[in-house]
């Protein structure tokens, strides 16, 4: 849901907002969740952060790398597929949807 709510808004936002944005969906996560959340996705290049200043200092500005539904969705995918990849190499047909995600359709 964190991941819908940066799709949904026009500009970054900070840490907080995207948690209040999740307690007013029903959601029920800690904050700090939410900020260890997001900065997986940095990590995982899904969402970037730029640095914001304003009351009480510093705080990251956190956006997603892409506004299009279906890349961002071709990126998760891509990125779970390598990890299942890295975990089990022996699975011929995880080599059969790596080519299939990189575009490859040649079979």
């Amino acid at each position: 849901m964190a991941i819908e709510i940066l799709l949904d808004l026009d500009e970054p936002a900070i840490s907080s907002l995207v948690w209040e944005l999740l307690l007013d969906n029903g959601y029920k996560i800690s904050r700090a969740s939410v900020i260890f959340f997001l900065n997986d996705l940095v990590d995982e290049g899904l969402v970037k952060w730029e640095d914001g200043t304003g009351k009480g200092g510093h705080h990251k500005l956190y956006y997603i790398v892409t506004r299009d539904k279906v890349e961002l969705f071709r990126m998760v995918s891509q990125k779970f597929i390598f990890k299942l990849w890295e975990i089990f190499p022996e699975v011929p047909e995880l080599n059969d949807a790596m080519r299939l995600l990189a575009g490859d359709r040649e079979e």
